[in-house]
């Protein structure tokens, strides 16, 4: 909107207006034009003949400048600033959307910028950031209803001792979301540290989900693909709120799905389909082999008890028992031994008030004995042991080991439980094969 300048201009107008006045003045006491200073008046007189009429034109808003003069005017337009009712400057727009908006490009050839807490900033950090890449530009222009935006691919690189990028959370949200549909949320690759760390005061330092992949991917060609490391807590946890496990584990052939150094608590039941056996150095040859032993296995939970005892002059003896035992165990069994001769032993009493009565022995005669005891505290009386089960639907037709039925791999359980995992299972196996 265009209007005849009024005197309602705000002060930096009227400003304006002085100066030019006070410029047409000075012209008309110094006469023509010459080099020499303005006497008293400290510049250079720029016209000469009386004072003009000043006429022009402005918009509201927009800031006037001095444009030229004609024969007999001096003439006022609009510059490249304007100041808005809310206070708002801009330069190149008539639109600011902030205290100060410019359009174009800002230089400083001196002095550098001051921030609000103090500090100043003379140059870009050489030692920081070095650049940023994507294939369109920045989007947005940082005020609340348009935030700023990027354009993938985003490459962020540096040679700093700091992180190139943090992500800084305060209150009860997340500090860094990646979501992927199908691919990879988050990826961290690093050839000599950590490719991804998480810390967490009170929470999960890293937390994976996933509807149908793995939640967290971790690979390492010579170390750890996942490391997890606590004061005090536990530092990997799997936990399985549908059909699926907690933890999974998978290796190729001759190495360990799962290696633990230290003792494993497990609060429920172990199923192993192969041998369950303790491994030592052999104790005649600790250097070059190994000693296994395999557990005793039964369709029953069974505890097992033995010891020696010396008959008495009766030719009897009493064993007593842990104070526990009649509390863990129920229907007894019993085994004796005589040692060194032959003696029609028997249980004169059965197990009572924790202990039980040997007899028909010669005195002074060693006898080993044993009982077993089926388990009966609250936990088997609550689980009880059941050794015939039907497979799931999902798993008839699949097998524990396959090649011992000759059926191909693909018809191991796991494939029914697990393709994906399998999937990766059998391309790893077959790389490992390959080299």
């Amino acid at each position: 909107m265009k209007e005849k300048l009024k005197f309602t201009l705000s002060a930096p107008i009227w400003l304006v207006i002085l100066l030019v006045a006070y410029v047409l003045t000075a012209n008309a006491q110094t006469g023509p034009i010459d080099n020499k200073p303005a006497a008293k008046k400290g510049f250079t007189p720029q016209a000469s003949g009386p004072s003009l009429p000043v006429l022009g034109s402005g918009t509201i808003g927009q800031l006037s400048k001095w444009t030229g003069l004609t024969s007999s005017n001096s003439i006022l337009g609009d510059s490249i600033i304007t100041e808005t009712k809310l206070g708002n400057i801009g330069i190149g727009t008539t639109a600011p959307t902030s205290k100060l908006t410019v359009q174009g490009m800002i230089e400083s050839t001196l002095g550098g910028y001051k921030f609000p807490d103090g500090s100043l900033q003379t140059t870009a950090a050489v030692s920081g950031l070095m650049f940023v890449v994507h294939d369109l530009t920045l989007t947005g222009n940082g005020a609340g209803a348009s935030p700023l935006g990027v354009a993938v691919p985003l490459l962020l690189s540096g040679s700093i001792a700091s992180p190139i990028l943090s992500a800084t959370q305060t209150g009860a949200g997340v500090a860094f979301l990646g979501q992927n549909d199908s691919g990879t949320a988050i990826n961290g690759k690093s050839k000599l540290s950590a490719g991804i760390v998480g810390e967490s005061n009170n929470d999960d330092g890293v937390l994976g989900k996933s509807n149908t992949g793995p939640g967290v991917h971790g690979t390492s060609n010579f170390n750890f693909g996942i490391l997890g490391e606590t004061t005090s807590g536990t530092a990997v946890v799997g936990i399985s709120v549908g059909e699926g496990n907690g933890v999974g584990g998978a290796a190729p052939p001759g190495l360990f799905a799962g290696d633990f150094h230290g003792d494993v608590r497990i609060l429920g039941d172990l199923n192993v389909s192969g041998q369950k056996n303790f491994k030592i150095d052999h104790p005649l040859d600790p250097e070059n082999k190994y000693l296994l032993h395999a557990s005793i296995e039964s369709s029953e939970v069974m505890n097992l008890y033995s010891g020696n005892v010396t008959l008495d002059s009766g030719g009897e003896a009493m064993v007593r028992l842990p104070s526990w035992f009649q509390t863990l165990n129920k229907d007894f069994r019993y085994s004796l031994t005589p040692i060194g001769g032959f003696a029609p032993l028997y249980i004169a009493e059965k197990i009572a008030d924790n202990r039980f009565k040997i007899a028909g022995g010669q005195p002074g005669m060693e006898v080993s004995w044993q009982v077993a005891g089926l388990r009966d505290d609250a936990y088997m009386q609550k689980h009880p042991m059941r050794v015939e089960l039907d497979k799931p639907a999902k798993e008839r037709g699949f097998y524990l080991h396959p090649d011992l039925y000759d059926q191909p791999e693909e018809k191991d359980v796991e494939w029914a439980r697990q393709p994906e995992l399998m999937k990766r299972i059998k391309e790893m196996n077959q790389k490992s094969k390959q080299q």
